[in-house]
C-alpha cells in the first residue's frame, strides 16, 4: 500500500477475504480510503465513501486501538490527537454498553505507546 501498489493489495486482501485479523482489516480500511481519495465523480466518491465506512467499522469492531494507531502523526506533543483517542474511546465505551459485554483492561495505554514508540515510520 505504501508503494501505491493498491491492485496488488486489493488481489492480496481478495485471496484472503476470510482472514479478518487487525492486520488484514487495517489494511482494507487503508485500501479503500485510498480508493477514496482517487474517488472521481459523486455517485463514485459515495460508493467509496460507504466502503471505507464499512471498512473501519469491521476494524473498529475488532480492534480500536488500531483506529487510534492509524491516526499517528509523526509531529505534535502527542503523536495520536487527543481528540481521536477521546471519540474512538466514547464510540468503543457506547458498542460495548449496548452489546453487554466489557474487554479486559489495557489497551490505550499500549496504543499510545505504540504511537509514541512508531511515531513517523512508515511515512507517518
Amino acid at each position: 500500500l505504501s508503494f501505491g501498489e493498491h491492485e496488488a493489495a486489493a488481489a492480496l486482501l481478495a485471496q484472503y477475504s476470510n482472514d479478518t485479523s487487525a492486520v488484514m482489516l487495517c489494511c482494507g480500511l487503508l485500501l479503500s480510503l485510498a480508493e477514496h481519495a482517487e474517488a472521481e465523480g459523486e455517485e463514485e466518491e459515495e460508493e467509496s465513501q460507504a466502503r471505507a465506512e464499512s471498512a473501519f467499522e469491521r476494524l473498529f469492531a475488532c480492534n480500536w486501538q488500531a483506529c487510534a494507531l492509524l491516526a499517528a502523526t509523526a509531529r505534535g506533543e502527542s503523536p495520536i490527537p487527543e481528540q481521536t483517542v477521546s471519540e474512538l474511546r466514547e464510540a468503543r465505551i457506547a458498542k460495548l454498553a449496548s452489546a453487554g459485554g466489557w474487554p479486559e483492561v489495557g489497551g490505550v495505554s499500549e496504543a499510545i505507546l505504540l504511537s509514541e514508540v512508531f511515531s513517523g515510520c512508515a511515512g507517518v
